[in-house]
């Protein structure tokens, strides 16, 4: 379908429309005034229809104003460009200018300090559950929240703990199986001695 563009004898912006407008009167967008459509505009150019650069949006969705791409219609932040639609982006920014510090990453790297220095295998998990959830934090959070390298090194000493308590336990464990383990052959050669006799 090919549509005419018109221009407006008030203004002189450009209004278009198909055959179907011809001599009927609409509202220019640019004066908001009532133009009349000819039949024939003096400045008139067939222009084929071209799709736009983003397609319709589908049902109960809406474009987002600031990139264009289609987000649901009760959306409230875009989720290409991270825009929020209700302007309190704009509010992030004075947000990102006192950015605090993550309590995760904070009790991360107490955690896995205290693993090692107690020697408790127990603080060893949270230390590194808390790591991992302070990075992703950290990461989504846009400038609002710091702490990356308290985070990663709680990560570090979280899982230094881990391999020192295996080390341990393998060491302790190890030789205490090997010991039963002779002190049961010693027993069992004694007894068939006995039975021997």
């Amino acid at each position: 379908m090919s549509e005419m563009l018109f221009t407006c004898p008030k203004c002189g912006g450009s209004v278009s429309g198909g055959p179907e407008h011809a001599n009927i009167d609409v509202q220019c967008p640019h004066c908001a005034q009532q133009v009349r459509l000819a039949s024939r505009p003096p400045v008139a150019r067939i222009v084929s229809a071209q799709p736009s650069s983003h397609p319709p949006p589908p049902p109960n969705t809406k474009p987002c104003p600031f990139c264009g791409e289609a987000i649901m219609a009760s959306a409230n932040k875009c989720k290409h460009c991270g825009e929020f639609l209700d302007g309190s982006a704009r509010t992030s920014a004075a947000v990102a200018q006192n950015p605090k510090t993550s309590s995760e990453a904070i009790w991360s790297l107490v955690l896995g300090i205290l693993s090692l220095t107690l020697y408790c295998s127990l603080l060893c998990i949270p230390a590194i559950v808390c790591g991992h959830k302070a990075r992703a934090k950290i990461r989504k959070s846009n400038g609002r929240l710091l702490g990356e390298g308290l985070a990663l090194a709680g990560l570090i000493t979280g899982y230094i703990g881990v391999v020192l308590f295996t080390i341990i336990i393998i060491s302790v464990a190890v030789p205490a199986v090997i010991k039963t383990q002779s002190e049961f052959d010693r027993v069992k050669r004694q007894v068939q001695k006995e039975h021997a006799r």
